[in-house]
């Protein structure tokens, strides 16, 4: 029997982001709204009614300036590692892919070469 020792909690985020959020003292009210949504979506997503889309999860990471790793990571196994493998990554990022648009696929490809060419 093979076990999965993946550091990725998908379950973790809505807990993780509802902790992020509070650390920065923020009300899930005020975050739904500035990011664009109504009063109730921030509580949507972390009572799990809600998932976001690609985009939008890029939108909260940057609202509270945090990675990606800082909401997918339990807080019982961020202390071990603050990366996450493309082999871990990656099929997160094709289920989040399925939701998307053709444009928002080009986006997101010109995207991701555009920051292998900065770094």
């Amino acid at each position: 029997m093979t076990t999965n020792n993946s550091l990725i909690h998908t379950d973790d985020f809505p807990l993780q982001l509802s902790k992020l959020r509070q650390s920065q003292d923020v009300s899930a009210c005020a975050m739904s709204h500035d990011l664009g949504h109504n009063r109730n979506y921030i509580n949507g997503i972390e009572s799990k009614r809600y998932k976001p889309s690609l985009t939008e999860f890029i939108e909260i990471c940057n609202y509270l300036n945090v990675t990606p790793n800082d909401l997918f990571l339990s807080s019982k196994d961020q202390h071990f590692s603050h990366s996450i493998s493309a082999s871990q990554l990656i099929p997160l990022i094709l289920h989040l892919c399925d939701q998307l648009t053709p444009s928002q696929i080009d986006h997101l490809y010109f995207f991701l070469k555009d920051m292998l060419h900065t770094n």
